[in-house]
């Protein structure tokens, strides 16, 4: 019988040893007791404070209306796209529990982890905890508000949605000249839309306003090639081709500074600049966005816009 007790011992010692973890996880904090209740959208939501800040489960968010997609192949969490208007995404019943441990006492060791984390595709720094992927609250700024009550004890988190709006400028009363250039003024009235008013716009198409939780707002409108007269030319050729910026993602400053040399921009009666100037080719025409670096979460928020490029 002995001679079989060797090869039984092998194997278990190959099993064993052959055991090694691929990511091995180091502490890299520690999460602590708090009566800070974070909430999502008025619901609650269980959270950890974490080198002094509000820290949620990423995994958690998909019982409040977001998605989070694990790929772990690559080891990619994104959180992406919520839904507040589809109740049945929300199935949220967590209850904050009476803390009856002392405010920052040790709760759960927060660990590193190789998992890449997104939120609308923009990574976020993200940690372990007892298998599960924690992002700060603040995170979530990138899809709406995040305010801290401090009477309250509390940190809330509200969606806000992007808007879009189609200006009518059906009965707008437009002057046309023949130097290159134009000008557009919105004015809100009694009736929440917006009289308009400028220089040059007989040839804009589709004018369009656009905000929310993007950190500007921009305003665009169509050029049609078969519409082209000499002015509008003009006003393409030596205006606004030589401010758009060809890549979204990256901004050339020779050109930001040509857009805002050559172009004044009024909000709510304040000043602003361009972000940037970008276009878009559509189907016999070309959409130009002017990016105004002016935050703008409601249209409500809009009283006034001026903008004039000359």
């Amino acid at each position: 019988m002995k001679k079989h007790r060797l090869p039984i011992l092998v194997l278990l010692f190959c099993f064993l040893f052959s055991s090694v973890p691929v990511y091995a996880a180091n502490v890299i904090g520690k999460a602590v007791h708090t009566d800070i209740v974070c909430y999502i959208n008025g619901l609650p939501i269980r959270s950890y404070n974490v080198k002094g800040q509000t820290a949620i489960v990423a995994e958690d968010l998909r019982e409040y209306g977001f998605f989070a997609t694990y790929n772990d192949e690559k080891r990619h969490l994104d959180v992406y796209s919520y839904e507040p208007d589809n109740p049945d995404k929300i199935t949220a019943h967590y209850v904050p529990p009476k803390n009856k441990k002392p405010i920052g006492s040790f709760a759960a060791n927060v660990y590193a982890t190789d998992i890449v984390t997104t939120i609308e595709g923009e990574k976020v720094p993200a940690y372990n905890i007892g298998g599960e992927t924690l992002i700060f609250i603040d995170e979530l700024k990138r899809l709406g508000d995040v305010i801290w009550y401090p009477k309250e004890r509390k940190v809330c988190f509200t969606y806000v949605p992007n808007w879009i709006h189609h200006i009518n400028k059906e009965n707008a009363k437009i002057e046309s000249t023949k130097e290159p250039g134009f000008s557009i003024t919105l004015n809100k009235n009694a009736a929440g839309t917006f009289d308009v008013s400028g220089k040059n716009i007989a040839y804009f198409g589709d004018p369009t306003l656009e905000g929310g939780r993007e950190p500007n707002t921009s305003f665009s409108f169509d050029l049609y090639y078969e519409e082209y007269d000499q002015q509008t030319e003009d006003t393409k050729t030596h205006l606004l081709d030589p401010m758009v910026s060809n890549e979204w993602n990256k901004i050339d400053k020779e050109k930001v500074n040509f857009a805002n040399a050559h172009t004044k921009v009024k909000v709510n009666g304040t000043p602003a600049t361009l972000e940037k100037v970008f276009s878009v080719p559509g189907n016999g025409h070309l959409d130009f966005y002017f990016v105004i670096n002016r935050e703008m979460r409601k249209l409500e928020d809009i009283q006034s816009i001026e903008i004039v490029c000359q």
